[in-house]
């Protein structure tokens, strides 16, 4: 669930009440209040879901417990995490300052009022009429309607909004390429894996006008996508940029297993990104705050790409050790199933490729969710010979069903929790977006809405230019990746319209599936000519071979185990005891000793099973 800013009313019994502006509320209420001194960085944040979770259908009251980050005056603590009061400075450029702590504290917290933004024929909080045309709703749960309290309005063909569906296009079909180039027997719905990468920004950060870069050029090389108070926000340590590609600067699945691989290894990318593999691998940069290329217009789409693609590598490795507890059945349906055509010819089979993909990204390698929607792929593949196309598949995409009964129809698992409902809904999300953006007719879920985006050639070729121009390349494998020139962007992408037969004044309507396929199409031998002027483009560097025997990683250690210095905890998630107490570590880690006083905190490798903060399923 997100909101954009909202009015909170903060009363506290030991501290005088305050009024406050909330940025973003998901799952997590963060906020600074308004009382914080000058040149001191003060932020609270609490999670909701220890009270229940919010009611998205009113903004109403509630008793929370808030977490604070320490003040210090005069730097931004990027290095810091939240605590309960504790001495928490990490260092960095922090280090040597002085340092003040706000207390936890319980407080009623009340949404008083409509959210702020909107800008003109926009809605953040089903306050304005909502358009019916040429806008794409954000933020939904389901089934929809439109006095939801959480829906955002991305408004469409604006300057600024034709270039941000431009590089998300481009950048989904180039995501489209790289999975049929790598994986050329597994079937999916192109259209739905190009959307996504649109639709994932605008789920994980939107795009209402309130958010969005007010000092938008048009002939700006690179520029960033959000306003810079909101970016900021989102490429601060431990987020992932607009797109929330939170594990960016990690090998995945671990850093030691041959094949796992992160966004620096992509040759494409090095040079967009501004660190090294061995900051990645020694977590130098999981520390840092993200580039800013993450919410740069022409990068970051292309960031997020590159990280779907690298997930499906992810599941890959994963599915290579025997002791990946859903091996079975991701071979069954990823490496089976989907690659038979009398199962894909099914529309809604065709559909689980995107879906997993997205499930994946969302709710992880580990999750029961993710092994949900495997369990769907599986039985309806059955022996390979009685496919079952009518129990789940038709309610895999259906925007009708509530949280409730969507779970009961795709799981048979009754034990999620509150929070798994938003894993559930999310795939369902990306697709009622894309949706919109491609002109469906969604009047049967409840949207009233009439979009018919046009985009020629000409208004293609400056994005594309301005996107590849970020990217980079090798010529020789000792050489470090340099960037791809622009006058060679511009070239390919004039050789692909000769190919093609297209002009500058050729027009491809995103609302017509045919034309939708031609620009699809046209983008494909864009990138096909670059390719055959630069390098491939889905190109690796620095890839873990594993010892002399051809073997790498470890065997994880068995849960419940007693903690050991020396082990290798390279399976996130794994249960350890220490001293009487059980711990689960949040990521790759050896020799970070689990400390009982870190085990509710967040930002921390090992915490308490029963911690609101632990990120395990």
């Amino acid at each position: 669930m997100k909101f954009n800013k909202l009015s909170v009313l903060i009363g506290v019994a030991l501290l005088p009440s305050w009024s406050a502006v909330a940025d973003t509320i998901e799952q997590t209420l963060i906020f600074t209040p308004d009382n914080c001194d000058p040149g001191w960085y003060c932020q609270y944040k609490s999670n909701p879901s220890e009270q229940g979770g919010l009611d998205t259908s009113q903004l109403s009251s509630y008793k929370m417990a808030f977490k604070s980050l320490p003040q210090v005056p005069g730097v931004n603590v990027g290095e810091s995490v939240w605590s309960n009061g504790a001495f928490v400075i990490a260092g960095g450029n922090a280090a040597g300052q002085e340092v003040q702590q706000w207390p936890e504290f319980s407080a009623d917290v009340t949404f008083d009022g409509a959210p702020s933004g909107g800008g003109d024929g926009g809605t953040e909080g089903g306050t304005d009429v909502l358009p019916t045309e040429n806008a794409v709703i954000h933020h939904v749960t389901f089934p929809y309607d439109d006095a939801q309290t959480t829906i955002d309005v991305f408004n469409l063909n604006t300057p600024y909004a034709t270039d941000v569906v431009i590089s998300n296009l481009i950048a989904g079909t180039l995501y489209s390429y790289l999975v049929e180039k790598k994986y050329p027997e597994v079937h999916f719905n192109k259209e739905y894996l190009v959307g996504s990468i649109l639709s994932q920004l605008l789920q994980e950060a939107g795009l209402s006008d309130s958010r969005i870069n007010p000092d938008y050029s048009a002939e700006a090389e690179k520029q960033a996508i959000h306003e810079p108070g909101y970016a900021s926000q989102l490429l601060a340590v431990g987020q992932g940029g607009p797109y929330q590609i939170n594990d960016y600067s990690k090998r995945l699945p671990d850093a030691s297993t041959p094949g796992s691989l992160g966004l620096i290894n992509y040759d494409a990318l090095y040079q967009g990104l501004g660190y090294t593999i061995d900051d990645q691998d020694s977590s130098a940069q999981s520390e840092r705050v993200g580039p800013d290329s993450l919410d740069d217009m022409y990068f970051g789409p292309i960031a997020a790409t590159y990280f779907q693609f690298n997930d499906i590598n992810r599941l890959e490795v994963l599915a290579g050790q025997s002791w990946y507890q859903s091996q079975e059945a991701w071979n069954t349906c990823f490496n089976t199933a989907l690659k038979d055509e009398g199962f894909t010819s099914d529309p809604n089979a065709l559909r689980l490729t995107d879906f997993l993909i997205n499930v994946i990204y969302n709710a992880g390698d580990y999750s029961p969710v993710f092994q949900s929607y495997l369990d769907v792929c599986v039985s309806a593949y059955g022996d390979g010979t009685n496919f079952d196309f009518t129990s789940e598949l038709p309610y895999l995409n259906d925007y009708d069903l509530d949280p409730q009964g969507y779970q009961e129809v795709i799981s048979d698992n009754n034990q999620y929790t509150e929070g798994d409902s938003t894993y559930f809904r999310y795939p369902r999300q990306v697709s009622f977006y894309a949706d919109q953006l491609f002109g469906k007719d969604l009047s049967a879920s409840g949207l009233n809405m009439t979009n018919t985006q046009i985009l020629t050639v000409a208004d293609l070729e400056p994005v594309f230019v301005k996107v590849f121009a970020q990217l980079s390349y090798k010529t020789q494998q000792e050489q470090l990746p340099k960037l791809i020139d622009e006058g060679t962007a511009e070239l390919a992408f004039q050789q692909a319209i000769e190919n093609a037969g297209v002009t500058l004044d050729t027009s491809y309507s995103l609302s017509v599936e045919s034309q939708r396929n031609a620009l699809f199409d046209f983008l494909y031998q864009a990138f096909v000519q670059l390719e055959s002027s630069t390098a491939d483009l889905g190109a690796v560097s620095g890839e873990i071979t594993g010892d002399d025997n051809g073997n790498g990683g470890t065997t994880p250690p068995v849960d419940g185990e007693e903690w050991n210095p020396s082990t290798e905890y390279s399976v996130e998630c794994t249960v350890v005891t220490y001293k009487g107490q059980e711990y689960q570590n949040q990521w790759w880690t050896k020799g970070d000793e689990p400390n009982p006083a870190e085990g509710d905190t967040y930002n921390t490798v090992w915490r308490f099973p029963s911690a609101a903060s632990n990120d395990c399923p």
